[in-house]
Formats: structure tokens, sequence, C-alpha cells
């Protein structure tokens, strides 16, 4: 017999209630990264046909995000970048005021995901000055074979692991398929990337040769991969959603 799912948000996980985390309940997750808005509407449309509820991590402000935040099936969280710091290519700002003004732009966000998941301790404790209640910056890979749940930290604030992403399963032949993952107990968290969705991304070399045309959609669009790729993946797990 075939096994529906049942998709949720990272901000309803609660680590006291593992019905909200385990089960039959699978997280999809979504790193903006500047992603032109029609590649995020692209996404969007995707999870709309399902009626499927789902994370994104938003790294800039733009109609497209604006529409995700309007969304109540969706749920936007936070991305912040905190690169240029860390290599000193910028002298300008500090870990405080990246959050903080992108929490302007998304002030309901209670999830966060750092770009290049960075993270460290006193960046959670920025995190939780801002207001944010769940972290899903601990990248396990599922070839670990780890069974993994949410914890809570120090500071209260809901620790979420994930275990597959995208651009990782492009590179690495250990990576599982997303069919047989659904299958693993703990709690099953994805990371996807809209650019990647777009692209039906199934080797980085295609998303690197086409960098130029990210921001140009009706180029980038003749690009994508007509084979079994990212998007396949995303759509694999959308048909296991419950049925309405």
């Amino acid at each position: 017999m075939r096994k529906f799912f049942e998709f949720g948000k990272i901000s309803e996980i609660d680590v006291s209630a593992q019905r909200t985390w385990s089960g039959d309940r699978l997280f999809l997750t979504f790193d903006i990264d500047w992603a032109n808005d029609e590649v995020i509407a692209d996404t969007h449309r995707l999870l709309s046909e399902s009626h499927v509820s789902a994370t994104f991590f938003a790294t800039h402000e733009s109609p497209g995000i604006k529409a995700l935040c309007e969304d109540e099936n969706l749920e936007v969280g936070l991305h912040p970048n905190f690169n240029n710091i860390l290599d000193g290519s910028t002298l300008n700002g500090n870990s405080d005021k990246i959050i903080s003004d992108l929490k302007l732009i998304i002030p309901d966000a209670k999830s966060v995901r750092s770009h290049s998941t960075t993270f460290s301790s006193v960046l959670c404790s920025s995190f939780a000055k801002q207001g944010l209640t769940h972290d899903v910056n601990y990248f396990i890979p599922d070839f670990s074979e780890v069974d993994l749940k949410p914890w809570l930290n120090w500071l209260g604030i809901t620790m979420v692991p994930y275990f597959w992403e995208d651009d990782v399963a492009c590179i690495d032949p250990n990576v599982s398929e997303v069919s047989s993952l659904v299958r693993r107990q703990g709690i099953r968290v994805f990371d996807f990337h809209p650019i990647h969705v777009f692209l039906n991304t199934e080797s980085l070399d295609r998303y690197e040769r086409t960098r130029p045309l990210h921001q140009n959609p009706e180029e980038l669009i003749k690009h994508r991969f007509e084979g079994y790729g990212t998007r396949s993946k995303l759509m694999e797990l959308l048909e296991m959603v419950s049925p309405l």
C-alpha cells in the first residue's frame, strides 16, 4: 500500500511532542540565496499545486518573497549571510546588524538557517535576541546513518538537524534517493534551493556555467536539465502528500 505523508513548517516543531516532527511528517525547506523572483515563483507554484506546507529561508526583500509571506501554507525564516565578515571582504556592519536588518524585512520570522550554515554560540545568542525560536544550521548527512531528532539548546532555541541537501546530492554519490529517505526514523528535513529546482540541476557544473543567466529566467529555462535532477526529486516528494 502506498504511504502518504504530511508536510510541516519548521516552527511547528515541538521537541516535547514527537508527533510534531516524526511519524508521517516531512519537512521541505528552501534556501532562497538571492534567486530571481520568477525562479522563486516557479518553486512556489509547485508547492501551491500540491497544497503543502514548507519553510523558506530569505536572503533579501522582493515581491516574490512577499508572496511567500502572504501564503498561509508557508513560513518564511531568515537566511543571513555572514561570509563577507568572515572572509574580510567588508568592514561594514556586524552579525547583529545583518540579522536585525533581515528581521526588519521578515518581522514574523521564527526560524533561521545561515547562508553556508554559519553557526556559533555568539550568533545563537543574536538569534534568540531577535525572537528566533528554531535553528536549522546542523547538516548531518543521511549516509551518517544517524537517526535525527530536534533538541533544545541552552537558550531554549529548538535545534533542528537536516539530512539532505540538493547541491550535496549533485556531487556526492553516497547521498540516498529521496524516495528511500522518507522511510528513515526520526526527523526528516530536506533542503532545496529554488535555483536548482528551476534548473533541475543534476550536476553543479550546470549551475556554475549558467551563473550569468541566473537573473534572466527567460534564457535560464533553456538550460533546464530534461533528465532526473533536483526538480524531479522535489516532485517525487510532493507526490507523497496526503490526499485531501
